[in-house]
C-alpha cells in the first residue's frame, strides 16, 4: 500500500484555531489572541494545523505557521537582561570612581 500525498484536507486546526465554513484556512478563534511565549518582538509564529489522527499521508502540502502578535508588555529576552545588567554594573563602577573620596598624594 502506498500513502497518498498530503493535502489541506489531511489537516485539522490546532487548539485555539478554527476554520470558517467553506474555508480550509485555520485562523485564531479569538481575534485578540496574543502569543504567551513572546519575548519583546512583534510576532510569534504558532502551529495552526495538525495532521488528522490516523492520517498517513506523505509529502505534498505542508502547513505554514501563523503569525500571532505578541502582547504589548512582553518580557525581555535573556540577552536584553544581560545587557541591562552590564549597564547597571558600569553605572555602579563609574559612580564609585566619581564619588569616591580623593586619595592623598604621597611624595
Amino acid at each position: 500500500l502506498k500513502n497518498c500525498v498530503c493535502t489541506e484536507d489531511d489537516y485539522e486546526c490546532e487548539f485555539g484555531f478554527t476554520r470558517k465554513i467553506g474555508s480550509l484556512e485555520c485562523q485564531p478563534e479569538d481575534p485578540n489572541l496574543t502569543a504567551p511565549h513572546c519575548t519583546s518582538g512583534n510576532f510569534f509564529y504558532m502551529d495552526a494545523y495538525r495532521r488528522v489522527p490516523g492520517d498517513t499521508c506523505e509529502g505534498g502540502w505542508a502547513p505554514q505557521k501563523v503569525a500571532v502578535p505578541c502582547p504589548q508588555k512582553s518580557p525581555f529576552t535573556r540577552g536584553a537582561y544581560s545587557i541591562l545588567l552590564v549597564l547597571f554594573l558600569l553605572c555602579v563602577l563609574l559612580g564609585g570612581i566619581i564619588f569616591s573620596p580623593a586619595l592623598p598624594c604621597v611624595f
